[in-house]
């Protein structure tokens, strides 16, 4: 006689199936997060002006600003993956935040930083303005927030009352020090606020206003400042404050330094059309042969290799701005070697190229007649680009080279860049 085959009960059917019910439903979700938009939207006129991941890429800072000033200038915290708030970070105490720049995260994850206006002027003490008027001395200030709570845990003025400032500051590598690219250039000590050094302060009494910027060199320890003086671009022994060397320089729009002690810069000539990289060594204090344009728009230095990405400008569009909007051209810049590695034509004008932490993809801004574009392209120069809904307003890589922030007008989207199938060596 044939033994009989028993049926599984209900609950063993149950056992056997949520197994497999669970591992779809991750399947599902892991296809949504790599293949859906990750979208945080806006409101009115509100904005998502600027975007900084966590050290570990699994959490990623928004700070929201509203031209009208309400609501007040925030800071929040989101997961990457989820998108689901983790905190909003408390306002410093004193009057109300008008404006917040450039948050940063501590190396460990642990602590933000950000420089914040509010409002704050030192009346008995005024500076000429580069509009010839007279003007009160700016206050501004500094704050340190924990990033789980989003508490407050410290708040200390960027600079003495008597001098004009703007706080823009960073963690050092380290996280001992918070590196001050405002006005004036400074390092502070990152525990108790004191500031340590400053360079090249002259904004005092009856001095004119300048944008006095530092871009810091945390592996070799040197800062570059950006004077305004003759000659304008000086480099500072970080430690010492001890000027190592200068460069000249005419109008100086952006500076940004190797792994090594090369600085490279860009500079327009006043009544000119003309706009130029230079690449300066601090060690030799030479300059390097010269980037062939003189159409400059943007730059970027890879983070390792001796290339320079940069994008010119068609030399008809910036000789006559009246004229339909001209196709930028983005170059790959071998300075080692003296040569071209390639080049690509973009869709209309440049307004960022950022290399990825990884140095294998190269992200470039791209603004159309009517349309906004994002290009990726690899080291080989093979590219793809995406159109967006909104205005594109900023870039940012997470750590790993795997995520892309697109800030738009119209909010903040999240794309796995990795996932997708975008060119990589």
């Amino acid at each position: 006689m044939k033994p009989s085959k028993r049926r599984w009960t209900w609950g063993e059917k149950g056992l056997f199936l949520v197994p497999l019910v669970l591992m779809a439903g991750a399947g599902t979700a892991r296809w949504r997060q790599v293949n859906e938009p990750r979208f945080i939207q806006t409101v009115g006129k509100e904005r998502i002006i600027d975007c900084r991941f966590s050290p570990d890429g699994k959490r990623f800072l928004i700070l929201r600003s509203s031209p009208l000033g309400q609501p007040a200038p925030r800071i929040e915290i989101y997961y990457t993956a989820s998108l689901l708030k983790v905190v909003d970070l408390v306002p410093p105490a004193g009057l109300p935040i008008q404006q917040l720049r450039a948050p940063d995260w501590s190396p460990d994850g642990k602590r933000i930083v950000c420089g914040y206006s509010d409002g704050s002027v030192n009346k008995a003490r005024s500076v000429i303005s580069p509009l010839k008027t007279k003007e009160f001395i700016l206050n501004q200030k500094i704050a340190v927030w924990d990033a789980k709570t989003g508490a407050v845990l410290a708040q200390w003025p960027y600079a003495p009352d008597s001098e004009d400032s703007i706080a823009d500051v960073s963690f050092s590598k380290n996280g001992r020090w918070l590196l001050g690219r405002g006005r004036p250039p400074a390092v502070f000590d990152a525990k108790s606020g004191k500031r340590l050094r400053a360079f090249n302060s002259t904004a005092t009494l009856g001095t004119v206003r300048v944008g006095m910027n530092g871009t810091f060199n945390a592996a070799a320890n040197l800062v570059a400042v950006d004077t305004k003086d003759s000659p304008a671009i000086k480099v500072y022994d970080a430690q010492n404050g001890r000027v190592l060397g200068s460069a000249a320089a005419k109008i100086v729009q952006k500076m940004q330094w190797t792994r090594g002690e090369i600085l490279a810069y860009s500079e327009v000539e006043a009544n000119s059309t003309d706009h130029r990289i230079h690449l300066w060594h601090a060690g030799t204090k030479k300059f390097l042969p010269a980037v062939p344009t003189k159409q400059a728009v943007n730059f970027d230095l890879h983070p390792r290799l001796p290339w320079l990405a940069y994008t010119e400008a068609d030399p008809k569009t910036i000789a006559t701005p009246t004229l339909p909007m001209g196709k930028d051209r983005l170059v790959l810049w071998d300075f080692q070697n003296q040569r071209p590695i390639w080049s690509h034509e973009l869709y209309g004008q440049s307004r960022q190229i950022s290399w990825s932490p990884d140095g294998m993809r190269l992200a470039v801004r791209d603004i159309g007649d009517y349309d906004n574009f994002v290009w990726i392209l690899n080291r080989r120069g093979e590219a793809r680009s995406f159109k967006t809904k909104h205005l594109i307003t900023g870039l940012r890589w997470s750590p790993d080279s795997k995520e892309l922030a697109v800030l738009q007008a119209g909010g903040l989207e999240i794309m796995n860049i990795a996932a997708k199938g975008f060119p990589t060596l």
